[in-house]
């Protein structure tokens, strides 16, 4: 039974509700911004103070980035894992319904 459980559709619930795969991938990307956001604003005040402003403002911009990108990645991948894993039934022309193969 746990191994069913784990292939499930984590977001099945969200096929009943008006909420479109956009609105969750939007929220997880603001979110995913705002922890870069936190994660310069905590490496300008903590980071290594012997830098040049120039050289500073490069780190951060590319701590910011690279954060950014791969929160980005993970949001795609908790999106795009697990569509199509449920069986589904699916109406034939016969009018009989049968259980759509696992993709």
């Amino acid at each position: 039974m746990a191994d069913r459980a784990e292939r499930e559709d984590p977001y099945a619930v969200l096929r009943v509700l008006p909420v479109g795969v956009e609105h969750v991938w939007l929220s997880r990307a603001a979110s995913a911004l705002v922890f870069a956001v936190i994660a310069v604003a905590a490496q300008s005040r903590g980071g290594p103070r012997p830098l040049s402003p120039e050289a500073l403002q490069y780190l951060l911009v590319w701590i910011g980035g690279a954060t950014l990108m791969i929160t980005l990645l993970g949001v795609n991948y908790g999106i795009t894992l697990f569509p199509g894993t449920t069986s589904r039934s699916v109406s034939t022309p016969s009018g009989s319904a049968s259980a759509s193969p696992r993709a």
